[in-house]
């Protein structure tokens, strides 16, 4: 599921599923069931963003497509990191979900990195 989709924070089912969603995002990612990496930002009300992956299989890839992502998140502060990292960033050890945040600029980090990094990997 990819957080991309423009939400109507003032519906109150819309942000109890978005609530949901990151919190479910979040134990994937802390409890290691999945991994995510931290890609900073400069100039934005994000800190940076989560790219989180479908599986820790994925990271012996050599190439990666849009298909392997779970998820892009924009996050309001940085995340605690585990000690590594790769070409997707700093990997991230807890992903606290009211730290995920929602706005127009989810779309922009869905369309940059599918033109960017995504477009390096491969």
């Amino acid at each position: 599921m990819l957080l991309g989709n423009i939400l109507d924070l003032s519906d109150p089912l819309e942000r109890a599923q978005f609530a949901t969603t990151a919190r479910l995002l979040s134990c994937l990612v802390t409890e290691s069931l999945i991994p995510a990496f931290y890609q900073p930002l400069g100039n934005t009300d994000a800190t940076g963003f989560a790219v989180i992956l479908k599986g820790y299989d994925l990271l012996s890839k050599p190439n990666l497509d849009p298909d392997d992502l779970l998820a892009i998140v924009p996050l309001r502060h940085p995340p605690i990191f585990k000690d590594g990292h790769n070409y997707l960033g700093k990997e991230i050890g807890l992903l606290d979900p009211l730290d995920m945040a929602f706005d127009v600029s989810v779309l922009w980090l869905h369309v940059h990195l599918k033109m960017t990094l995504l477009g390096q990997i491969q």
